[in-house]
């Protein structure tokens, strides 16, 4: 249990580590891209990864990196549903 919770406190602290990021550069794409990592381990709603992979597409469209995270986010393994990886 202490390994959860110790799990749950840094990805608390690297989210907030990123937004500060995303406040003084809204186009970092390492801060963009480690949001969809953090929306992994959070077990983040399907809207709240899709919005934050928007944010990345938006920025730059060819950064493969963010699509794969976002990719990888959807699997059923990190709380997607069987036909979320399905476009």
């Amino acid at each position: 249990d202490d390994g959860w919770r110790l799990f749950g406190e840094r990805l608390e602290r690297a989210r907030a580590d990123v937004d500060e990021a995303l406040e003084r550069d809204p186009g970092c794409l390492l801060a963009l891209r480690a949001r969809l990592t953090i929306d992994m381990g959070q077990s983040a709603p399907p809207q709240t990864k899709a919005a934050h992979f928007a944010a990345v597409a938006k920025t730059d469209p060819p950064y493969v990196d963010g699509y794969l995270a976002y990719f990888e986010s959807i699997m059923p393994k990190w709380a997607g549903g069987d036909g979320s990886a399905m476009w």
